[in-house]
């Protein structure tokens, strides 16, 4: 039969003829399995639609007799290329746009506060400042002064101050443990003849129903709340009492109030929280939103990250003319494993289980962005380390005889030096391969599955120890010493 094998694209076709002396024409044709279709005149034509290579036998037949059989083999490679393509060129953009569509707002950086603000103590008066640090789950703060002595716990008093003295300025500091970059300041006026301190020095406005109001007054050392100047530094108004009203609407945060001795340099000061910071403070709702926003984010750059990765990859093949229909579904897989591996990954990188870029945190979508879609587009490289990670971590005895090795580790028997050439010995060697010696990487000669070569390092001198380690599968061996 002619011709006796044959390879078609999809809805392709082949004459096939059966011109031999002694041979009798076909009156039949068969094909095995039933895979397209074929003409009594021996035309057979490939099915159109078809995304797993196959292999079909053309049988010519005279009646009940058997006279020849051809191959065709159908490769499925034009309909799976067709169709990696399209999914990724539909995919890649709607990752994009999902990215962008459910990319959290930035959540504030931590701060510090001190309460409170303002303050006029005399000579050897005591005041116990209050530090908060908002954003944050530590509390830890240092507390320094400029003039006077305060205590680790922020009770700070006034030096001794002459009768005539003029008025001084006395700066306290708290400042996060965790960040001695976060501080914040209050004031103290130093001033002979008495204090004056705002009380409450604090007030969380923050939950007050439309129109509730606040009352402030002050501790004071020789003036009457008569002979004192309220005002406010922010939204909001303040009578002359000292009752404060918040505005309406205001989108701020906080909102100063102060009461000053006119003619004086005696002034005092306090806070009202008008809306918290941080996500702490946020209606549950808000922050199961966020939740549901960073996690969103997460899952899609992990499959956007496996999809540039898995289009890098299909685009190598195709351009070197390897591609095999068999790995279509790898391609098409990929996305989704790449998304679930990212979320894996991010999780431990929420609990500190996983170190994160350098000043990164897990809170902050830029940072989450990078690790999933770099897990996405890296997913080999974290596999291997994750599964460092569990092994170190989990320790498992493994005793079945039928695991499947997914990573066959080198393995270094003996070592061996001859005429200036390194002999390695043992197994799973498997080029490409880099060979250690003494922390200096080297190309090898040779590498077979059970031995390698290479030169001997020409500063090496006799009676010097080389150690020697080698990479292969992605995997390290164990290191082994031989003298020069």
């Amino acid at each position: 039969m002619q011709p006796a094998s044959v390879t078609l694209l999809p809805s392709g076709s082949q004459q096939f003829t059966v011109d031999a002396p002694g041979v009798p024409a076909p009156t039949s044709w068969s094909i095995v399995p039933q895979l397209g279709s074929i003409s009594a005149t021996g035309l057979y034509k490939a099915p159109s639609v078809l995304f797993i290579s196959r292999t079909v036998t053309i049988i010519a037949w005279n009646g009940t007799v058997e006279i020849d059989k051809a191959a065709v083999t159908i490769s499925a490679a034009p309909p799976w290329m067709t169709a990696i393509s399209i999914f990724f060129a539909v995919l890649i953009p709607a990752l994009f746009a999902g990215v962008l569509l459910c990319w959290p707002p930035p959540v504030q950086p931590p701060f510090v506060e001190v309460y409170p603000p303002v303050a006029t103590l005399g000579s050897n008066e005591v005041l116990q400042f209050a530090g908060r640090i908002n954003g944050a789950t530590d509390t830890e703060i240092t507390w320094t002064a400029s003039l006077g002595d305060i205590m680790p716990t922020g009770l700070y008093t006034a030096p001794t101050l002459a009768a005539a003295a003029a008025p001084q300025t006395a700066t306290i500091t708290a400042t996060r443990n965790a960040d001695r970059t976060q501080f914040a300041s209050a004031i103290i006026l130093l001033v002979p003849g008495g204090h004056l301190v705002m009380q409450p020095s604090v007030v969380d406005a923050s939950s007050f129903p439309a129109g509730q109001s606040v009352s402030f007054s002050v501790a004071d050392g020789g003036a009457t709340p008569a002979s004192l100047n309220w005002l406010v530094a922010g939204p909001g108004t303040v009578t002359a009492k000292g009752v404060y009203l918040p505005g309406n609407g205001s989108g701020q945060q906080r909102a100063i109030i102060s009461a000053v001795v006119p003619g004086t340099a005696r002034k005092a000061s306090a806070v009202v929280i008008l809306r918290k910071d941080g996500t702490d403070a946020c209606p549950v709702q808000d922050v199961y939103r966020r939740e549901i926003d960073m996690l969103s984010l997460v899952i899609l750059a992990g499959a956007l990250g496996a999809s540039l990765g898995g289009v890098r990859s299909y685009a190598n093949f195709v351009g070197t003319r390897t591609f095999l229909p068999s790995w279509g579904f790898f391609y098409l897989s990929q996305p989704v494993f790449g998304a679930g591996l990212a979320l894996i990954v991010f999780l431990g990188y929420r609990i500190g289980a996983f170190a994160g870029p350098k000043g990164s945190s897990p809170a902050d979508p830029a940072a989450a962005g990078l690790v999933a879609s770099l897990v996405g587009l890296f997913a080999d490289t974290v596999l291997q380390k994750l599964n460092e990670i569990v092994t170190r971590f989990l320790d498992p005895a493994d005793d079945r005889g039928d695991k499947i090795n997914t990573v066959n580790t080198p393995n270094i028997s003996s070592l061996s030096i001859s005429s200036g050439v390194l002999t390695i010995t043992g197994t799973n060697f498997v080029a490409p391969l880099k060979i250690s010696i003494n922390n200096v990487e080297t190309g090898p000669s040779s590498v077979t599955p059970t031995a390698v070569t290479a030169p001997v390092p020409a500063t090496a001198k006799p009676g010097d120890t080389l150690t020697v380690f080698v990479v292969s599968n992605g995997a390290q061996s164990n290191a082994e010493s031989v003298k020069v």
